[in-house]
């Protein structure tokens, strides 16, 4: 048998609800009684249980402190820097991911020391957000809001690079179960030998559709899926949407979806970039209802695309920004292997010189002559040089020309041409 001491600490927290189910908070509750008790407090978990859900209670009814906050790029975010802020309980960002869907992210630790504060929040991917803070907050003189920088590397890639997310760091999940030993692994094994095929997915959730879940082991920037499955008969994938979300608690956001059959046996969604925990392969149309994955990449996000695609007016990409220089665009080519990457810049350094108003020099001889190669002195850097003429029936004809440059010394090769009057 056991006897225990009575504890007036039991008393004090109850005291602090209206009800005997502990769920709501006495108006009266202040945060320096809260701080008195929280002061007696030591490792009977009843009571840190009884004072955690009060102390939720008294903050949730608090009016927050809200600021906008907009940084210099899109990144990913963890920490927040305060400055004689006063006292912070809790902090909450709202943003707003790529595709337009609202997003939240809690403060998970709260330190202070002096006038500055820290908090740290689950990841976010973004440019701007709203901060709401709950507490004691008072703005003092020194008052500042920083957002402290992290390393990008891990999470997206700003460099041509390989760019596939390692498949060691992914844990593959079925949710409509496996058909003999092809267990789910065997979609991310590297190994084309090797397959992924569920169950009938009618038999599970909805049964509308057939879930596969790749977990990472920490979060990613992520814009592509590309999967292979089989060619034909049961499991052949043709309709499928992309699913994410950031952590584990929150809703599934979609990102992409394919609604008619492709050929072949490869397919590829590419989208807007989101910062991912777990990534959903949703299979909406599955031959027999069934699902069959060879293999399965996804990609972590390169920046280099979107500085390609800041060029442009739109996502056409027929039209160049008036605010582009020649190199803004010679510097993004630098180091480039992938070739879409160099094809797009190719075709943007075409369209800014098709922008430029040409210097035009006309050159009139006594006669008819026969000539093949032109030469002269230019200080000014070439990027393109069309050679038009007339010939001995008066017709204009127009021939493109590859300088040769060495220094300020140019020349103009070209196949021969008779004539007496011509421009460049």
């Amino acid at each position: 048998m056991d006897i225990f001491k009575y504890n007036k600490l039991s008393d004090m927290l109850r005291d602090l609800f209206i009800d005997d189910e502990c769920t709501q908070l006495k108006e009266s509750v202040t945060l320096e009684q809260l701080d008195e008790i929280e002061s007696r407090l030591g490792i009977t978990e009843e009571y840190i249980n009884l004072f955690r859900e009060a102390k939720t209670l008294y903050i949730n009814r608090l009016l927050p402190h809200k600021f906008e906050i907009e940084i210099e790029k899109k990144s990913v975010i963890k920490t927040l820097r305060l400055t004689d802020i006063g006292r912070v309980l809790k902090g909450e960002i709202r943003y707003t991911d790529s595709h337009g869907y609202e997003k939240l992210s809690n403060s998970v630790e709260i330190s202070a020391i002096g006038l500055e504060t820290v908090l740290e929040f689950e990841n976010i991917y973004s440019k701007n957000f709203e901060l709401s803070l709950y507490g004691a907050i008072e703005q003092g003189s020194e008052f500042n809001i920083e957002v402290v920088e992290i390393p990008q590397d891990e999470f997206y890639a700003s460099e041509d690079i390989d760019v596939r997310v390692d498949k060691t760091t992914m844990l593959a999940k079925s949710l409509c179960g496996q058909y003999s030993n092809n267990a789910p692994r065997y979609a991310i094994d590297n190994d084309i030998n090797t397959t992924f095929h569920s169950a009938d997915y009618r038999s599970y959730g909805t049964g509308e559709y057939g879930d596969f879940i790749l977990e990472l082991d920490l979060p990613k920037v992520i814009n592509r899926v590309k999967f292979q499955t089989r060619p034909s008969h049961n499991g052949r994938i043709k309709a499928y949407e992309i699913l994410y979300r950031t952590k584990n608690n929150e809703e599934w956001k979609k990102v992409f979806e394919q609604l008619t059959e492709q050929s072949g046996d490869f397919r590829e969604a590419v989208f807007k970039p989101v910062l991912a925990s777990e990534i959903c392969i949703r299979v909406t149309n599955g031959h027999n209802y069934f699902v069959v994955f060879y293999e399965i990449d996804l990609f972590k996000y390169n920046t280099i695309e979107e500085r390609i695609a800041n060029l442009f007016t739109d996502e056409t990409q027929n039209i160049i920004k008036d605010s582009i220089t020649l190199e803004d665009i010679e510097t993004l080519e630098e180091g480039l292997i992938t070739e879409s990457y160099i094809n797009t810049l190719k075709k943007a350094k075409e369209l800014y010189i098709e922008s430029l108003i040409p210097e035009e020099f006309e050159i009139s001889l006594n006669e008819d002559t026969i000539l093949d190669e032109i030469q002269f002195v230019c200080e000014q850097r070439i990027l393109k040089v069309c050679l038009a003429y007339e010939n001995s029936l008066g017709e204009e004809r127009i021939i493109r020309c590859n300088p040769l440059i060495d220094e300020e010394n140019v020349t103009l090769n070209f196949r021969k041409i008779l004539t007496k009057k011509l421009k460049f």
